[in-house]
């Protein structure tokens, strides 16, 4: 029997935080493959730079050597500028 897979594996991704914030979002990117099964571990980022954007996060292989790449669904939302005051 000849095993053939050359379907790419899927990756979830997650945000420690989905909201807006002033301190590091970490994001989840986890594997999944049904046929040949995921060679390549789940992998994170930590992000602590001021963003409002979608991220990727890396790429995920499968067993028979299939890739995809990890990105975000959700804007990382990371705002580090202090607000302004103005006073008269």
């Amino acid at each position: 029997m000849v095993k053939v897979d050359k379907t790419k594996p899927t990756c979830t991704v997650s945000l420690s935080n989905t909201n807006w914030t002033n301190k590091p979002v970490t994001v989840y990117g986890k594997c999944k493959d049904a046929l040949s099964g995921c060679a390549s571990n789940d992998i994170k980022k930590t992000y602590s730079q001021q963003i409002n954007g979608k991220v990727t996060i890396g790429t995920i292989k499968d067993k028979a050597g299939n890739e995809t790449t990890c990105t975000s669904t959700q804007n990382v939302k990371i705002d580090t500028t202090p607000p302004t005051c103005t006073s008269t």
